[in-house]
């Protein structure tokens, strides 16, 4: 791994939520917005995650992403009065409006990733465990059961208490997300049929909408590239992976990651440049000219990082200079 990327990302992470102090340290609150945004905390807590294994299995980066996620739980957390498992009634957007705020599950699965690898590296079931947790709870509000022998089929956004639909169409990954997150728990749980009925109805979701699967959008694209790697020999994720490919070469090649910065945000162009780090490896044979396309994007960004946002951008402009846990063919590398 690139020591200079490392720096990099640390830096990032130490001025979006402040320099580590210790025992007691609280991550800072977000500026401009809520305390605390679940998708930008998300790719925070596998940022440290990234950076522990980078640095031989530094703890204190754990320390910080279990910081963060503990503040997380209390921020956003909607904790039924029956439950004590912070997860159990899902985790909200983040928004400073209340009226603005809800659930997506797009959101919901990052963060089941962010506890599910935070198991792995912390060696303990606890975290997978409130992942799943979440997983139930999402899967049974945003799944729509269709009477009258209808499909399945899945929302967008509800509120933030999950009883009321707020955007109904479904997203555009949402299934091909859900089946990787609920496989990725599965593998880490020991009961090997947990989440077992909700792989299959993602599985049902996800063969629907694959005849029908197209993207034109950065981070779109990258999103669904990324998600292929983790069962890339499936035959959804080959069909996927070859049109978010040709998908963001036909964006390259219209100059949408080259333009006039007015026009482009960081973070979606993010989402390109980690699914292609992931997808396009060393041995791959067209790996140079794709990786030389990235670079260029992050040689671009490296500078305006804050230009936008001061959470969601540097965040993932972190991953993307060091892709540690999204990765599965690299996340354990370390500094040479």
């Amino acid at each position: 791994m690139d020591s200079k990327r490392l720096e990099r990302a640390k830096e990032l992470l130490d001025r979006v939520y402040g320099k580590y102090s210790g025992s007691g340290w609280k991550p800072k609150a977000f500026a401009g917005r809520s305390r605390r945004y679940l998708w930008s905390d998300a790719f925070g807590v596998c940022n440290y995650i990234s950076l522990y294994y980078a640095h031989n299995e530094d703890t204190t980066y754990l320390d910080q992403a279990d910081a963060l996620i503990q503040d997380v739980h209390k921020e956003l957390g909607r904790v039924p009065s029956t439950s004590t498992t912070p997860t159990a009634g899902g985790l909200c957007i983040g928004k400073e409006d209340e009226q603005d705020d809800g659930q997506y599950f797009h959101y919901l699965t990052k963060w089941m990733f962010a506890l599910n690898r935070m198991s792995i590296a912390r060696r303990d079931p606890l975290y997978n465990d409130w992942a799943i947790a979440l997983g139930k709870v999402a899967h049974r509000h945003f799944v729509v059961r269709g009477l009258g022998g209808r499909p399945l089929r899945m929302v967008w956004k509800l509120s933030v208490d999950l009883q009321h639909v707020l955007v109904s169409h479904e997203g555009n990954l949402d299934a091909f997300d859900g089946y990787v997150m609920y496989r990725l728990m599965q593998q880490q749980s020991d009961d090997r049929q947990a989440l077992a009925k909700e792989v299959a109805d993602m599985q049902q979701l996800l063969e629907r909408k694959l005849p029908v699967f197209a993207t034109d959008d950065v981070l779109d694209a990258g999103e669904a590239l990324w998600l292929t790697r983790w069962f890339p020999r499936e035959n959804w994720a080959v069909a996927v992976a070859h049109i978010a490919m040709n998908t963001i070469d036909r964006l390259f090649l219209a100059g949408v990651l080259d333009g006039d910065p007015r026009f482009r945000l960081l973070f979606r162009e993010m989402g390109t440049v980690l699914g292609i780090e992931v997808a396009v490896t060393p041995c791959h044979v067209d790996y140079k000219p794709w990786h030389q396309r990235i670079e260029r994007v992050l040689q671009f960004w490296n500078e305006r990082v804050f230009a936008h946002d001061t959470d969601i951008s540097p965040l993932m402009f972190a991953a993307a200079l060091v892709p540690g846990v999204w990765d599965p063919n690299r996340c354990h590398q370390t500094v040479p």
